[in-house]
């Protein structure tokens, strides 16, 4: 989510799947979920992402949360 001046919803700090082709803008209260593998656990390409950067004086903010199929070691 970006914030420029202390407002949320300016330009850039998008999300963007250059495999799908797709890009998120950035909402208020907004989140993306996706998943990076199917259920066999066979990675989907589709799911590469990268963050955008924000405009200058923007502030991005960013939480991720990692839920495992199987146990991690």
């Amino acid at each position: 989510m970006n914030q420029p001046g202390g407002k949320v919803g300016g330009k850039g700090a998008e999300t963007r799947f250059p495999m799908a082709n797709v890009e998120v803008k950035p909402r208020k209260n907004g989140s993306i979920l996706f998943y990076s593998m199917d259920k066999d656990g066979v990675v989907d390409a589709y799911s590469q992402h990268e963050a955008r950067p924000p405009e200058p004086g923007d502030i991005k903010w960013v939480a991720v949360c990692w839920i495992r199929q199987h146990e991690f070691h």
